[in-house]
């Protein structure tokens, strides 16, 4: 960047600082990596997770350790999703549910008895 080659920390900011304004994306994402702009980091890493509907995530390819860090959190924010979407909806008498679950472009059937999700699943 211009602002690294010439050492101007004012203009590293404010282009931070309208990069910020500008939608999320993976090629921003990727920009904020390699420019080591936190906060867009951050911001672009949360709003791609959270987005599992549409995430074009092939800007990150040459980036591994960048995807995986949009992965865990969108593994995360599923896992949330799925658990209040599971407190929310009632079982039937044998306490299963097969009900089909949407998250984004996930779904999951549900046919875990309730009991079983929140306990070792170790068997010997």
């Amino acid at each position: 960047a211009f602002s690294d080659y010439y050492q101007v920390e004012s203009l590293k900011q404010e282009c931070n600082r309208v990069l910020l304004e500008l939608p999320h994306s993976a090629a921003r994402l990727v920009q904020a990596h390699k420019y080591g702009m936190f906060d867009q980091y951050s911001r672009c890493v949360k709003a791609l997770a959270e987005d599992a509907s549409q995430p074009d995530l092939s800007a990150l390819q040459h980036y591994p350790s960048v995807l995986l860090d949009v992965a865990r959190l969108m593994q995360a924010h599923l896992a949330e999703e799925l658990k209040r979407r599971l407190a929310s909806e009632p079982a039937n008498q044998s306490g299963f549910s097969a009900s089909r679950l949407t998250v984004g472009p996930f779904f999951f059937e549900r046919q875990t008895p309730r009991s079983l999700l929140s306990t070792n699943l170790h068997r010997s």
